[in-house]
């Protein structure tokens, strides 16, 4: 979709060390292909309580800590995992909110030819209050933007939206 990068701006949250073993790491793969609404919510809390901020810093390299299921799924796989993401992201405030956008933000950019996702299509306009209500973190915008070129390039109209359907007008508002 972009060309882009995890984020923009550092955050010193990425730095913080996470203690144990990363959360979901073995059997990945079998994990990935029999994903379910369930054991995706169980992945986010796993990795939540992990390192809640959606991004690790380790050196010179910096990665999404979602990355190693989000490169794994696709197709339907992946269209009905960003629907589950837009339930998760939708009912979350504070750092979860922002753990759980980064998930849909990384998910949706996994996707090269988007379509409708009926879920973030109904959800969409509750994350978007939310990135404002939450407006914590640099990178939060710039999460949400991704969500938002997806919607766009999917055609569908997000539900209870009455602006320019354009990246502008999906993008949050800023305070």
């Amino acid at each position: 979709m972009d060309n882009d990068f995890p984020f923009v701006c550092f955050s010193p949250e990425a730095l913080e060390n996470p203690e144990g073993d990363v959360p979901f790491c073995d059997g990945l793969e079998d994990f990935s292909r029999n994903l379910t609404e369930q054991s995706l919510i169980e992945f986010f809390e796993g990795r939540f309580r992990w390192h809640w901020y959606p991004i690790l810093s380790a050196g010179f390299n910096s990665f999404s800590i979602h990355s190693d299921l989000t490169t794994l799924l696709h197709g339907e796989k992946l269209h009905e995992a960003i629907g589950w993401a837009a339930l998760i992201a939708s009912r979350e405030d504070g750092r979860r909110f922002i753990a759980a956008l980064a998930l849909l933000s990384f998910l949706c950019r996994q996707e090269p030819t988007p379509k409708e996702v009926p879920s973030l299509t109904e959800h969409f306009m509750e994350i978007r209050e939310r990135v404002t209500r939450n407006a914590i973190d640099p990178n939060i915008s710039f999460w949400f933007s991704k969500i938002a070129l997806y919607q766009l390039n999917s055609g569908a109209m997000p539900h209870g939206y009455n602006g320019d359907f354009d990246r502008g007008g999906l993008n949050a508002p800023v305070k």
